[in-house]
């Protein structure tokens, strides 16, 4: 084995330090492990890339470092030295054995709350006292926290803010800003110069977000893709990751999660505060153990927890001596409180599983961003104050208005021969108590997801008819989803002006709605709208892709060939979509459309002019024949007025022509009148010249063709 102290390093140190090994390396520094001579302890050296900062800002860039010599902290790795060598920039820092906190979530991705908690509130520690004095860290990600045992250091302070002033003119010409693309703020993220104590209660949070969930609040696949979600998107829910924390903990990250600095915590100290105090709101599972047992044992009397929670629904005002229920107002709707489900069985331990149930409808309920699921353990004290724990339907009702919940889940579950039936009840709770909707599923005997079917029993409560249609699911807005749902069906039956309607409602609901970006497109599409009217429901749609369906996929490739003029490649994507399932009548209104739109004439020796369309009109015809036998509905699209619409669709009149055009770089347009050859229905293309009017150059074939249109189109309006 080498010995450590003959490592040679880029630049020479002071003699007082013997560099023995790397400890690590960065996009911004290498940090060495070395010996000081003078002290006889073990320090970090960390030398800044050469190319990072040039020769004449070295001295702007230690100005900057020295500011924080003077934080003096027990959770602040201060800076012993900081010095140049060859122009390259080093400091000097105590060496803080243990690891960083990346490594600690490398080895468990969720971290026990309590020990979230003793992190937040140490690193909230440590960025007040900076902030008091000034100083801005700018640079807050895992990769900075050192843990040692129970002691927790926040390093590198300054450093983000040397490097962006020692370079400031390279980085004012490239338009980067630096910092960390996962934990900056919008602000630092868009390049703002001037940042606030603020832009760190954002990255503290990202770094509590992640403890909690196991992955940061915005991930991407490059630094810019990150960065755009920073600045356009709110961050999932903890919760959803994090099913167990009360929801108050996602209103602290939300707080400070916030676009705008102006609607973060005041202070980084405020933050920690109420982090602390949110998840202080946590009961650990064998605590809700207990807690189960211990009601069950005292139905029936008051006991201790029932006076507790009588208590604190006093203290908040809603119950009390000649105090009645509150009234909900339309805007409750939105707040949701989950009971126990009623199982068989009288055990603690039944009375627990049925704790669980109403734990997997809680969070199903959590996913959608539109609604406010009640905090369990809010839901279990009321329980509590009227002596009860799986609540009858009168006491679930009273019990959700004193917890102001405009909607409420109940349920129970029941053995059957292969397993267990759980039913729910979504109910309205605002004036009349009445059923929204109801449902079950059968959980069978050792099932491995029964939690899942749990979820699509929720899935169906909520949306109804919505929850099937295809390329809904991804979007976590109830509203988007029931308006792409709207939107679908009306998309089906070719009311395409209601489809846009309603896909237009779900993009205002949901901005990243790929598969209602889609439907925009795809019905103005097929109202022959402009190009510019849809190309950016195009865009959009395509920057979401990932999150269609294979056949939203097919489709959007269809229409963005549309976009872009490609028919032929548009004709064969919905060409592959019918093969795919030759009973969508979607994809036959796709394809007739792509059809009789593309007016591409070519070469064809054997046509009476040498030329004919590239696309059949018959096939076309064909196509819209079919769409119409799978969904009869479509025909509500042509009647009254519009029924001269499909006369002009099939041309029933003798004036209507077939107009086309020779491919690129070729100028010459193209006429046609139809006429019937055989059982055929043609269109044979002349070149339009600019000193011989078009003539029908076979009148009975062109009559004999409009005779049989009308006679197809009686038929299927008759159908």
């Amino acid at each position: 084995m080498p010995d450590e102290s003959t490592m040679e390093i880029p630049i020479p140190l002071p003699g007082r330090y013997r560099v023995r090994r790397v400890l690590g390396s960065g996009g911004m520094a290498t940090v060495y492990l070395a010996d000081d001579a003078e002290t006889g302890r073990e320090v970090a050296v960390k030398v800044m890339k050469p190319d990072l900062v040039s020769a004449q800002a070295v001295e702007r860039f230690l100005r900057e470092i020295r500011m924080t010599h003077d934080l003096e902290h027990p959770h602040i790795v201060p800076v012993l030295q900081a010095g140049e060598a060859r122009g390259v920039p080093f400091f000097v820092m105590p060496r803080i054995p243990g690891l960083t906190l990346r490594q600690r979530l490398q080895r468990e991705r969720q971290l026990p709350v309590p020990e979230v908690v003793r992190v937040t509130t140490a690193l909230a520690a440590a960025l007040a006292f900076a902030h008091e004095r000034n100083v801005i860290h700018r640079d807050v990600k895992p990769e900075n926290v050192l843990l040692d045992g129970e002691r927790v250091y926040l390093t590198d302070f300054g450093i983000a803010r040397a490097v962006s002033e020692a370079a400031e003119d390279r980085l004012t010409e490239s338009g980067l800003a630096i910092g960390t693309a996962g934990y900056m703020s919008p602000e630092q993220a868009s390049g703002e110069r001037t940042v606030d104590a603020r832009s760190d209660i954002y990255a503290l949070a990202c770094v509590t977000y992640e403890m909690l969930a196991g992955e940061p609040p915005f991930s991407g696949a490059t630094p810019r893709d990150v960065i755009a979600k920073q600045l356009s998107l709110d961050p999932p829910a903890v919760r959803i990751l994090r099913p167990r924390l009360p929801d108050v903990v996602d209103d602290v990250l939300r707080q400070a999660l916030a676009k705008s600095p102006a609607d973060r915590f005041a202070s980084v100290r405020e933050f920690g505060a109420a982090f602390e105090a949110a998840a202080a709101a946590r009961r650990t599972l064998a605590q809700r153990v207990r807690r189960v047992a211990r009601r069950r044992s005292t139905l029936g009397v008051v006991g201790a927890m029932a006076v507790a929670g009588l208590a604190l629904l006093a203290r908040v005002g809603v119950i009390g001596p000649g105090r009645s229920l509150p009234d909900l107002d339309p805007s409750d709707s939105v707040r949701v409180a989950v009971f126990p489900l009623a199982l068989t069985g009288g055990s603690a331990e039944a009375l627990l599983a049925s704790e669980h149930a109403a734990h997997v409808v809680r969070t199903a309920l959590m996913q959608w961003t539109d609604l406010t699921v009640v905090d369990d353990g809010l839901v279990s004290e009321a329980l509590d104050a009227i002596r009860v724990a799986v609540p009858s339907p009168r006491e679930a009702a009273r019990a959700a208005r004193v917890l102001r919940a405009g909607r409420y889940v109940r349920g129970e579950g029941r053995p059957v021969s292969d397993g267990t039936e759980i039913r729910l009840w979504l109910v309205n709770g605002i004036s009349t108590d009445d059923i929204v909707a109801e449902g079950a599923v059968m959980v069978p005997t050792g099932a491995t997801t029964p939690d899942s079917l749990i979820h699509q029993l929720v899935e169906r409560l909520l949306l109804g008819p919505a929850a099937i249609v295809e390329g809904g699911g991804r979007t976590r807005s109830l509203a988007a989803r029931r308006a792409h749902a709207a939107g679908s069906r009306a998309l089906r039956q070719f009311a395409l002006a209601t489809a846009d309607s309603a896909f237009t409602r779900a993009v205002q609901a949901d901005p990243q709605h790929a598969a209602a970006h889609l439907g925009i497109a795809l019905s103005r599409l097929w109202r022959d709208e402009e190009p510019a009217r849809w190309a950016i429901a195009v865009s959009q749609a395509s920057l979401g892709a990932a999150a269609l369906t294979p056949r939203d996929q097919r489709i959007l490739e269809a229409v963005a060939a549309f976009a872009r003029a490609d028919l032929a490649t548009a004709c064969a994507a919905w060409g592959a979509l019918v093969r795919d399932d030759v009973r969508d009548a979607m994809s036959h209104m796709g394809r007739a459309h792509c059809l009789v739109s593309d007016d591409i004439v070519i070469r064809h020796a054997a046509s009476p002019s040498g030329w004919r369309f590239r696309t059949s009109y018959r096939e076309a015809l064909a196509h819209y024949q079919l769409a119409v036998q799978l969904e009869p509905a479509i025909l509500a699209a042509f009647g009254g007025e519009a029924m001269e619409s499909l006369r002009r669709l099939f041309h029933t009149g003798a004036s209507q022509l077939r107009n086309g055009q020779a491919s690129a770089p070729s100028p010459l347009k193209f006429m046609a009148n139809m006429s019937w050859s055989g059982d055929t229905l043609a269109f044979v293309p002349y070149a339009k010249l600019a000193a011989t009017p078009h003539l029908v150059r076979d009148p009975e074939a062109l009559f004999d063709a409009i005779r049989r249109q009308r006679e197809l189109v009686r038929g299927i309006a008759s159908s």
